[in-house]
């Protein structure tokens, strides 16, 4: 049984697909200045109610605002948005009945821009926290090695 996550390969498929953008290190450029309200659905943007456990900025629906001005930028950040937002739901129900509030993060993925903004609104109202070392990118190339040396 083969098993996939959710990471730069989905990412790099999907900006492929919806924004003819191939190059990771595109990806990366464009991520930078992309707007996140031109593509995402947002709880203010469906009530002005003050909302305490619930901010204004929570993704209601990923793409649920896809609108005809969104550009290249917004599009990358929308699919970034929704990967990273996979990612920390699946860390955050991995770890409902754990005492453990830590998640590190490793992979090429974690070099893209905002990505530190997007895990912090997952972060503050979920309590997990993400960590991403130095050299996250070479984290699950420094894992297979160490589990070799064992």
């Amino acid at each position: 049984m083969e098993v996939h996550g959710v990471g730069a390969g989905t990412l790099t498929n999907l900006c492929s697909k919806l924004a003819n953008i191939d190059s990771f290190e595109d990806i990366i450029d464009y991520a930078k200045e992309g707007n996140l309200g031109s593509i995402d659905l947002r709880i203010g943007d469906v009530t002005e109610i003050e909302i305490e456990t619930l901010p204004k900025y929570l993704t209601l629906a990923n793409f649920g605002n896809l609108n005809e001005n969104a550009t290249k930028s917004d599009l990358v950040l929308g699919i970034t948005n929704m990967i990273f937002e996979v990612i920390g739901m699946m860390a955050v129900f991995a770890l409902k009945n754990d005492t453990i509030k830590d998640v590190v993060l490793v992979g090429n993925i974690v070099s893209i821009p905002r990505t530190e903004e997007i895990l912090e609104k997952i972060k503050v109202t979920q309590n997990i926290n993400f960590l991403i070392p130095e050299n996250a990118g070479y984290g699950v190339a420094i894992g297979a090695i160490k589990s070799i040396e064992e």
